[in-house]
């Protein structure tokens, strides 16, 4: 984000995440605990019932210092929220609540100022491993200098390659 305004700035990034962890969200989320780990400034969640990946504990970090989040999406969105107008962007902080028994999902706020031609980048990252201390080591490897545009780079190669595989040309346009 840069300040273009002309005047300072105290402005929030918000990511969000909705955890489905199974096959079908309805089902699996009153299965998904979630919990905040400050090491990474992130969420990590698991679903204990999910007999297809057990032990699978993926995470939402954020690589800001300072943050406020939730686990309760319906705090996220709102009395009456939708996701296209949640109603947290018109808050300043989150709860900072996680845990079992909530509509799940990963929140994540970091407040920051930009003085007038200020710019500063905040990275959001997304993972799943086979377990917490592989969710937490991967956790911490994207919040290294580089790592988050290297894999979000990785990540292109990869798909470009794999859907790039199949040309097909036809003399229709």
């Amino acid at each position: 984000l840069r300040n273009e305004s002309g005047r300072p700035r105290l402005v929030t990034a918000t990511g969000y995440v909705e955890w489905v962890l199974g096959d079908v969200r309805h089902k699996c989320a009153p299965h998904i605990v979630t919990e905040y780990n400050p090491e990474v400034t992130g969420i990590f969640a698991r679903n204990p019932y999910n007999t297809e990946f057990p032990g699978r504990v993926a995470f939402f970090a954020c690589d800001a210092l300072k943050i406020s989040y939730t686990g309760d999406r319906t705090e996220f969105l709102g009395r009456n929220g939708a996701p296209s107008d949640p109603g947290c962007l018109k808050k300043m902080h989150l709860s900072n609540r996680v845990g079992a028994g909530f509509d799940p999902c990963a929140a994540l706020q970091a407040p920051f100022g930009l003085a007038v031609g200020e710019e500063q980048e905040i990275v959001f990252t997304l993972g799943a491993a086979l377990n917490a201390e592989e969710a937490l080591a991967l956790a911490k490897s994207v919040q290294l200098p580089g790592a988050a545009e290297a894999a979000l780079t990785g990540t292109h190669t990869h798909w470009d390659k794999l859907l790039g595989a199949v040309q097909v040309q036809t003399p229709d346009p």
